[in-house]
Order: C-alpha cells, then sequence, then structure tokens
C-alpha cells in the first residue's frame, strides 16, 4: 500500500455540503451550490468526467442556484433572489420576506416564479419585473412548473389544488382539487401533467381537462410504514417516460401513458430524504445531491452510476482499521475497504449511534446503538457479542492488550471482556459519558463526561481522581480522548455546541497531578478524537478533513506541528466533529471531500521512562446526591424510544423519565407501559410488545416534551393518554 491512499473518493465531490444543483441549458456542466455563513460557494462539475471545471466564490448565503444562457446563474436563499453573471457579478438583487423563494424557470430561462406563501409571481429574468401575480386561496404553493412552449403554468398547493394558468396573459384556465401536492412537470408535448403527491401518489392527468390518465397508476412507498412522499418529477425529452423521487429514497420511472414501471435506482442514504434534484436538458443523466458527500449521477438510459456509486457514507461516526482492511461507520451503513484492493462491503446499520474498533488480529469490533459485534468481517448477519444497558453515548476503546472494551452507556461505562463477552463491571457516572480511553499496561482508564474520571482497574474498580477540564464545565464538549503509553492524557474539547462558533482546544493532561499541562487551541474548526502516534505526538482528526499533529515531546511546551494556521472559508467548516483510527503505523481519517484516508506515518523512538501507573487516593466519604426536582408521578412506568426525534435529546429524554421515577426499556418487554414512536421507528414494535404480553399507550415526542412541565397536585391535568395505568 502507498504510504496514502483515499476510499470512498468519488467524482461529483467536493470538500462542503451540497444545497442546490441544475445543469447548463446545454447539458455540458452541472452547478452546484454550497452554502456558507457569509458567502458561498458555486462548482461546475464537467458531467462526462465528473471534475471541478470552474469554481466561484459567491457573497451571501444561498441554497438555490438555476443555470442561465451565458453563464449566468440564479441563485436563491430564504428572503433573497440574486443574478449572477458568468464574471461573479451581481446584475441584481430581489429581497422580500422569509417565505420569499425561487420556485422555477421557465425552458428558455428568460422567465422565473417566486414564490411567496400563497402567491406566485411571475418575472422577467433579466429585469425581475413582475408579469402576474398568481393567488391561491387553498393553502401556501408548494409546486410550480412550466410548460416546454412556456406558454402555460401549473401551481400546486398544500391543500391539493392544481390551478392551471396562460403563463403570458396570467389568466387561469382550470383547475382541479386533489390531495397535498409537492412537484409537477409538464411533458415535452404539453398534453401531459405529471403530479406528486404528499400522499406518494404520482399521478399523469391530461392538461386540457386536468382529468387523471386511468391507465397511469404509479405511488411511493415505505416498505413498512405505508406511503412515501413524492418530492419531485420530470419527463424524458421525448415524453415517453416519467421520473419521480419518493421519501423512501427511491428515483423511479415510468412509462407513458401505460405507467409500466422501468428502472428504479437506489438513491444513497447519504442523501437528505427528498433531495434536490435535476434531469439534464438532454435527458441522459439524473442528479441528486443535498448532501456533505459526494453527489450521484445516474444515466437514464440504465440507472447505472456515473462514477459516483462507491462514494463513503456520511456523516461518518466511527473508523477502524485492521491489518488488511478500513471500516467506516454512519447513520445508514457501515462500509469496509481492503486496504490493498479497495474491494469495498456495504451493510445497512440499525440506528446510530454506531461505531467499530480493528484488533491486530484482524478481528472487527462494531457497535450498532446498544450491540456490538465481533467477528473477522463485516456481516450483516453476524451473531451479536453482547448488549449495552443502554444506547452507546460515545466511542468505544479497546484495550492495549486487546482482551477488554470499554463502551460509554449514557450514565455508565460497561468494561467487557472480549474474548467471552462478559461483562467486567460498571463504572458509575453523574452525567453521560462521551469518551473513554485505557491508560499503561491497561492498569486504568480514562472517562470523560463534562469532566476527567481516573479508574483504577482491578477485582473492584475505584475512581483515582476526578479532574476539571480547563474552562467552564458547563460549556465543555469532550470530542476526543487519547492516552499514551507513558500515561500522558490528549483531550480535545468544544467550548461552544453551536454549529458556526467551534472554539475547539487539544488540551495535555498530567494524570499524577490532574494539571493541564498545556492547551492548544483551533477556533475556526472542530476538533474530533484524538491518538496518540508514540508517546511524543497527538494526531487530531479535525471538522475541516485535516490530520492535525502534534508535538507533546515536552507536555508544557506542546505545540502544533502541521498544518499551519490559515484562513478558514465559512463555507467549509463542518459541523460534527470527525472520527479517527489508528494501528502500528496506520492513521485513518475522513478526508476534506468526506472520503476516508489511509496513510502512513513514521514513528519515533518512544519516550524513556516509567509508565504512569497510578494509585487510588483516599476519599471523604461521598456527599448524597440531591433529590431530584419533580415528584415521582412516574413510578411504575417504563418507556421504550424508538425512531428519530426532532425535538428532544437522547439524554432528554432518558433523564426527564428517570427524574420522573420511571425508567427505560432498552427493547421490547412485558413491562413496558408506553410506546414513544419518532421518524424511521419499525412499525412491528407494537406488535412485538404485544407479543410479549405488555399493556402499553402509544405517545408522540409533544406529550413527552410537555409532560416535564406538568405540576403534580390536586389539579394536573394530564396530557392526553399519558397518565399512568398503575396510578
Amino acid at each position: 500500500m502507498t504510504a496514502r491512499r483515499a476510499y470512498g473518493a468519488t467524482p461529483f465531490n467536493a470538500p462542503g455540503e451540497f444545497a442546490g444543483l441544475d445543469f447548463s441549458p446545454d447539458s455540458r456542466l452541472l452547478r452546484a451550490i454550497l452554502p456558507g455563513e457569509d458567502s458561498s460557494l458555486l462548482l461546475s462539475f464537467d458531467v462526462a468526467r465528473g471534475t471541478v471545471a470552474e469554481q466561484r466564490e459567491l457573497n451571501g448565503r444561498w441554497r438555490v442556484v438555476h443555470a442561465l444562457p451565458g453563464g449566468d446563474v440564479l441563485v436563491g436563499w430564504w428572503g433573497h433572489i440574486r443574478r449572477i453573471s458568468s464574471r461573479g457579478k451581481a446584475k441584481w438583487t430581489l429581497e422580500g420576506t422569509q417565505d420569499l423563494h425561487l420556485a422555477a424557470m421557465s425552458p428558455d430561462r428568460s422567465v422565473f416564479v417566486s414564490i411567496e406563501g400563497s402567491k406566485a409571481l411571475v418575472r422577467d429574468a433579466s429585469r425581475t419585473t413582475v408579469h402576474h401575480t398568481l393567488h391561491e386561496k387553498d393553502g401556501n404553493l408548494h409546486a410550480v412548473a412550466f410548460s416546454a412552449d412556456g406558454t402555460l403554468l401549473a401551481t400546486g398547493s398544500s391543500k391539493g389544488t392544481v390551478r392551471l394558468f396562460d403563463a403570458r396573459t396570467g389568466k387561469e384556465r382550470a383547475k382541479r382539487s386533489s390531495t397535498k401536492v409537492l412537484a409537477l412537470a409538464f411533458s415535452p408535448t404539453g398534453k401531459h401533467l405529471l403530479v406528486g403527491h404528499g400522499n406518494g401518489k404520482v399521478g399523469l392527468w391530461a392538461v386540457e381537462d386536468l382529468k387523471p390518465v386511468s391507465r397511469f397508476v404509479a405511488h411511493h412507498t415505505f416498505e413498512e410504514r405505508g406511503p412515501a412522499g413524492c418530492r419531485w418529477v420530470a419527463f424524458s425529452p421525448d415524453g415517453k417516460r416519467a421520473f419521480s423521487l419518493g421519501n423512501e429514497h427511491l428515483l423511479r420511472s415510468w412509462s407513458v401513458p401505460d405507467g409500466d414501471e422501468g428502472p428504479v435506482i437506489h438513491v444513497p442514504k447519504r442523501h437528505a430524504q427528498g433531495s434536490v434534484t435535476a434531469l439534464s436538458p438532454d435527458g441522459r443523466w439524473l442528479a441528486t445531491g443535498s448532501t456533505s458527500g459526494a453527489l450521484s449521477v445516474w444515466s437514464t438510459k440504465d440507472g447505472t452510476s456515473h462514477g459516483g456509486g462507491d462514494a463513503a457514507p456520511t456523516p461518518i461516526l466511527g473508523l477502524a482499521l485492521t491489518p488488511r482492511a478500513v471500516v467506516a461507520t454512519s447513520n445508514d451503513s457501515c462500509v469496509r475497504w481492503e486496504l490493498d484492493t479497495g474491494k469495498r462491503t456495504e451493510i445497512p446499520a440499525g440506528f446510530p449511534p454506531t461505531d467499530a474498533k480493528g484488533l491486530s488480529s484482524g478481528l472487527l469490533v462494531r457497535l450498532d446503538y446498544e450491540s456490538i459485534f465481533v467477528g473477522k468481517s463485516l456481516d450483516a448477519k453476524a451473531r451479536e457479542a453482547f448488549q449495552l444497558s443502554s444506547y452507546a453515548s460515545g466511542p468505544l476503546a479497546i484495550s492495549r492488550d486487546e482482551t477488554l472494551l470499554a463502551a460509554p452507556a449514557q450514565e455508565n461505562v460497561q468494561v467487557w471482556v472480549l474474548k467471552r463477552g462478559l461483562l467486567r463491571e460498571e463504572l458509575p457516572h453523574e452525567e453521560p459519558v462521551r469518551a473513554c480511553a485505557f491508560g499503561p499496561k491497561d492498569a486504568w482508564l480514562a472517562t470523560a463526561d463534562s469532566a476527567l474520571h481516573l479508574w483504577r482497574l482491578g477485582k473492584s474498580s475505584e475512581v483515582i481522581r476526578d479532574i476539571s477540564l480547563d474552562g467552564d464545565e458547563s460549556d465543555t464538549i469532550v470530542r476526543g480522548l487519547a492516552v499514551s503509553p507513558r500515561g500522558w492524557i490528549a483531550v480535545s474539547v468544544d467550548s461552544s455546541d453551536h454549529n458556526t462558533d467551534a472554539e475547539s482546544a487539544l488540551l495535555l493532561v498530567d494524570p499524577r497531578s490532574g494539571e493541564t499541562m498545556s492547551r492548544l487551541e483551533r477556533r475556526e474548526v472542530r476538533l474530533g478524537q484524538v491518538a496518540f502516534v508514540e508517546d511524543t505526538r497527538v494526531a487530531v482528526a479535525d471538522s475541516l478533513g485535516r490530520l492535525l499533529l502534534a508535538d507533546v515531546a515536552n507536555p508544557a511546551k506542546a505545540r502544533w506541528l502541521e498544518p499551519e494556521e490559515e484562513d478558514v472559508r465559512p463555507q467549509s467548516l463542518e459541523k460534527e466533529a470527525r472520527p479517527i483510527a489508528m494501528l502500528g503505523d496506520r492513521v485513518a481519517y475522513v478526508g476534506p471531500d468526506g472520503s476516508v484516508v489511509v496513510e502512513s506515518l513514521k514513528r519515533k523512538k518512544a519516550e524513556k521512562g516509567e509508565p504512569f501507573l497510578l494509585e487510588a487516593e483516599a476519599k471523604p466519604a461521598a456527599t448524597p446526591r440531591p433529590q431530584g426536582l419533580f415528584e415521582k408521578r412516574l413510578a411504575g412506568a417504563r418507556f421504550l424510544f424508538a425512531g428519530r426525534f426532532k425535538q428532544t435529546s437522547p439524554t432528554f429524554r432518558e433523564q426527564t423519565v428517570k427524574a420522573l421515577g420511571g425508567t427505560v426499556a432498552t427493547r421490547p418487554d412485558a413491562q413496558v407501559t408506553h410506546l414513544v414512536l419518532g421518524e424511521k421507528a419499525s412499525g412491528t414494535l407494537a406488535d412485538a410488545l404485544k407479543a410479549k404480553g405488555a399493556t402499553f399507550t402509544q405517545l408522540s415526542e409533544q406529550v413527552l416534551i410537555d409532560m416535564k412541565e406538568v405540576k403534580h397536585d390536586a389539579r394536573t391535568r394530564w396530557p392526553r393518554g399519558f397518565r399512568p395505568e398503575s396510578r
């Protein structure tokens, strides 16, 4: 293997997060917008090669792009629309209320439509002059489309009303009521209108009278959860095929007018649900984006990927190295690449968080939410080795002799014997644990919540000392933790969890005194996981996809080695801290474009000196924990949470239930009294609970939020469906 190699690097990729895309009128370029806080990046990819042909920095934050003849572009963000010349100069800027957005362009790109709530304004693209204002009385407008000759304009509303207008006069010509409309497209001949609905139905209507073509029946559905909203529709240039994108991540094709299903394209999970999609004017290519990974481009002829099928998953949550492979875990999948050949294997992930660790023996340890799998390969049918008491709250740690595993599981760190899958002990904490690392000779373990805690490992482990981290603990978020062979502790921290205000630092801590020896700051990026390269250097993954190295030979005078500080463009600042993995002299990290980089680092001679084998210190009697602030009105209640929640964190959910006297289940059992389902929850959970003999109430996320505010007295009005049967 070469000294440095990237896995999952594909065409149509660049550092940053794609938001909008459009093909040039001649289909030779694919233009994409990467938004930033103060400026955005406009990229033009050569469609034939997948390489960046041109890039241009634009003032302002933009999320939509439409390519115009001559190289100009129209860009939009909520409340702003701007035309920019091929030389990068603003020709005009349109500003309005927050609901103003760029909705559609006429086929000749001379007219565009802006939507403001229930109004559609047809404007001249050269001067923004308003030709017509179209009003919708039934809900807000979600979709707009021009006919191929530009003479007709269709609008679709949130309440299912579709109206047909004369684009030149603004006069309404026809109207039809249906269900919620999300997407519209005219056929090239102007005879048919394709309608994508929120309930997943794809309708083909005759333009003459807006009546459905009875032979055409098409829809999008989730396998287990029913209808999947249709977010995008289009016709092929010859009008014989229709395309549609659904929330279930499938790009489907249908014959017109019969509705026979053609090739189906599986959109990678790294793309957003209902991601921005475009069909090239010549009809040869389909592209989709809205992701921090590579764009995907497919041939419409047979659905084959145009170079981007092997992109790395995103966001990458965990990395692992074995002697022969590198593994990346994400929200939706786990991917393994052979180091020598690059051969790729992918399996689905159950639910985040996910993580992986590689052993020198070639074994792979994989975390999927709360389940740990151990095996020689990445296998979706691998036998579960053991299960955590709660879902993981941080990455796994492997002992130096590779016999033990430490797993942060909310307010506990569980230490397992890997070979036998036995729980050795649990180390309790006051707060959810974010990271852990084994000390020299595996004699002690460092754990981190908002502070550091050192534990002597033995038949009955005990705390050696607690170490406050540099700064305000209430604002300190630990991103990474590592211990050198001798015993120095490296911690990457972030003083703010705000996406646009990263203030990160690398701390070097002496475990004997608890003193922070050095603080190396990186204010414009977010530092991720850390690893020691012998005792003298620390490797850190940052949010820009760089591998940072720090010289810690003298911890009191630690310094960054590479790269040097530089100006950072706001749109390059990724939101998430990134993982890192080391095995021998190889290190794996996430590169700027989201690919996985593996390179070899030259090692130096080990530092001389005895390792820090810490002894436990005598401690005064522990102060009793304060009583909870809430009465135990959930005593006897047992909650099961499943799916993804938009408004509440795992910590909020579990701590709320526990503070009120209830318990939390990690899997279906007969004692569950309340089932709270978020997005993407399995539709079989309720049946599984019934099969276990459980009697339960199903709740929404909002009820969970409300219950913490309810006062418990004689006048209490419990949220509907919430009061436990046992109360």
